[in-house]
């Protein structure tokens, strides 16, 4: 469960960095900008999704144990 938290963490934190450089990408050109913060939104809207999913997984196993 350990290594699979850590690898959970790392792609967490890849994603929220693509999110930003996608948001402040978007922010610095015209053309592309709605496409660019479209994606930055989506991709901000799966991390938290992930963040969502690893407190349930860790307060579900509490309640289980108990």
């Amino acid at each position: 469960m350990k290594i699979e938290m850590e690898s959970t963490n790392e792609s967490l934190a890849n994603a929220h960095e693509a999110a930003c450089k996608s948001f402040f990408c978007a922010a610095m050109t015209s053309k592309r900008a709605m496409e660019d913060f479209a994606l930055a939104l989506d991709l901000m809207r799966s991390y938290w999704f992930l963040i969502y999913i690893m407190i349930d997984l860790h307060f579900g196993e509490k309640r289980q144990n108990t």
